[in-house]
């Protein structure tokens, strides 16, 4: 499923604009950050053990070097964040309902 997100990535690069360079965000940016936040939601959950928080992470970077999907995601906190924990998280992804893309996909009852 992850490399098809690439392809479709690749096929309409439009559609993926706004995660790159901000501005106006269709509706696959939006979905597709609301999800980065779904993410790191579950990363920061108390009961994640540190095994599965690794898996979590070596699919996650493999993922990334055969697609370059996230480019550098060191150098961008919504992307870094996924590859941490709670504590070393950047944002506080704890209640899901209150990250502001998870927020618009909601409120906008997913009609984006």
């Amino acid at each position: 499923m992850n490399r098809r997100l690439a392809k479709i990535r690749d096929v309409y690069p439009d559609w993926f604009k706004g995660l790159e360079d901000g501005g106006a965000m269709s509706k696959m940016t939006l979905l597709t950050q609301a999800l980065v936040e779904l993410y790191s939601h579950l990363r920061q959950k108390p009961g994640i053990s540190k095994r599965l928080g690794d898996e979590m992470n070596i699919q996650l970077e493999v993922f990334n070097l055969e697609t370059n999907f996230f480019g550098d995601m060191e150098c961008d906190t919504r992307w870094s964040d996924m590859l941490c924990g709670a504590k070393e998280q950047y944002y506080d992804h704890g209640v899901l309902e209150e990250c502001p893309m998870w927020k618009i996909w909601v409120l906008e009852d997913r009609k984006v």
